[in-house]
């Protein structure tokens, strides 16, 4: 088995070698993260496109964090993959999780000037400032696109009480948002 950096190295030097130790290393997990938001012939795709997409990024980019910069990499295929796959018809679960997300932006005619970087500074601070379990809560569904269901289910707690600790967080991020001056 290699190292996060041996991988890294490989995709430097242009060996081949470095997707097979890629999906060795990383495949079931990414397969996993993908199975929760599409079909899984879907998602072996995503995941097989997620490292060409390594294949064709490295160099020049390093990721500091090799499997996160993955799974970024690998959502940001599937979020494509669904919008092609639902193109003529709605997705309700995706769908419903943006339109609750897009209740946190401000005024949609303003727009923020800062850099990208920025905005993901003002989000972790605002997500490392909740307690655990609303973080949890929230990244689980935002992030990994868990239902209500899931959640309730995971958390022992009733839909009705995740749907209100998820709109209470929601107002609060908004709330950080205007504070922060970050307009979206």
């Amino acid at each position: 088995m290699y190292t996060q950096e041996q991988i890294l190295d490989m995709y430097f030097d242009r060996n081949q070698q470095a997707v097979s130790a890629t999906s060795q290393m990383y495949g079931a997990k990414l397969t996993r993260f993908a199975d929760t938001m599409i079909a899984h012939e879907d998602a072996l795709e995503c995941v097989n496109d997620t490292y060409i997409a390594a294949w064709n990024k490295i160099p020049p980019e390093r990721p500091m964090r090799f499997l996160s910069w993955l799974y970024r990499v690998c959502r940001n295929i599937v979020c494509d993959r669904i919008d092609w796959n639902n193109a003529s018809k709605r997705n309700s679960n995706m769908n419903c999780m943006l339109d609750e997300l897009e209740e946190c932006l401000a005024d949609s005619n303003a727009k923020y000037e800062g850099e990208l970087s920025d905005i993901g500074r003002c989000l972790s601070d605002f997500l490392n400032g909740l307690e655990t379990e609303k973080r949890v809560l929230f990244v689980r569904r935002y992030w990994y696109g868990m239902t209500i269901d899931e959640l309730a289910d995971m958390s022992g707690r009733s839909k009705s009480s995740v749907k209100t600790t998820l709109f209470r967080i929601r107002a609060e991020l908004k709330k950080y948002l205007d504070e922060e001056g970050v307009y979206l």
